[in-house]
């Protein structure tokens, strides 16, 4: 079994107890609750704009988790986002929770025409899967557009924490230009998650699993902050 097999069917497991604990919130805090991860409003505001999101824009979010921040993105810029979730019981309850389109697809291997959307998001992904490069790539073939919210290393060396790499800054945008996309704008998230966002996430009790519990050391310890990029073909 794969690396990424093994934390898909982590990731199911936990999703389903977030998810059920979810069900029971509503408004704000059912949306932080299912954004954890990925749940600063002011990060997605940021390729939200950069991404020029309206209404008639097409959007994917690849590897969408429970779907919060494609809910986020819906609720404020009144766009509709396709999701596409590997973890069968994230993908069940993301339509239980925000009623939002899903495929339970690989973000290497989407069941996706070419040029399908305006824009695609990988929110927190590219850290996790074995083959970064191969998402960028097909990102870029079903999208014109590419917003990356990815937490990357403060060091000189990529970070290895919960069986996810988390790459330099500088190497992540490497890595998304030899995927065939331009670079066009980046920048760390100055702007910490709102009080009210944590204090919500906070009412759903789960357990951390040992490999997310090293993620959230690395955060705390500051090895690890979040970047925003966006790029275009």
């Amino acid at each position: 079994m794969s690396t990424s097999e093994l934390n898909t069917e982590e990731f199911d497991d936990e999703a389903s107890a977030v998810g059920t604990q979810a069900t029971r919130l509503s408004g704000l805090d059912r949306l932080a609750a299912a954004s954890r991860g990925s749940g600063n409003p002011a990060a997605l505001a940021w390729l939200a704009e950069n991404l020029r999101l309206e209404a008639t824009s097409t959007v994917i979010d690849l590897g969408a988790g429970l779907g919060g921040p494609a809910a986020w993105l819906g609720e404020h810029y009144h766009v509709p986002v396709m999701c596409m979730e590997p973890a069968e019981a994230a993908s069940q309850s993301l339509v239980e929770l925000f009623h939002l389109p899903v495929a339970v697809a690989s973000a290497d291997c989407l069941p996706v025409r070419t040029d399908a959307f305006d824009a695609g998001l990988l929110l927190g992904v590219l850290s996790v899967v074995d083959t970064p490069t191969a998402v960028l790539v097909e990102a870029r073939r079903v999208s014109r557009s590419l917003g990356v919210l990815e937490y990357c290393s403060t060091g000189t060396a990529t970070v290895k924490a919960g069986g996810s790499s988390f790459l330099t800054e500088g190497a992540l945008l490497r890595t998304i230009d030899e995927s065939g996309w331009d670079v066009v704008q980046h920048s760390p998230v100055g702007i910490a998650t709102p009080t009210t966002w944590s204090t919500a996430a906070d009412l759903v009790t789960v357990e951390p699993t040992d490999s997310e519990q090293e993620v959230i050391d690395a955060i705390e310890s500051g090895m690890i902050a979040p970047v925003v990029v966006v790029a275009r073909r």
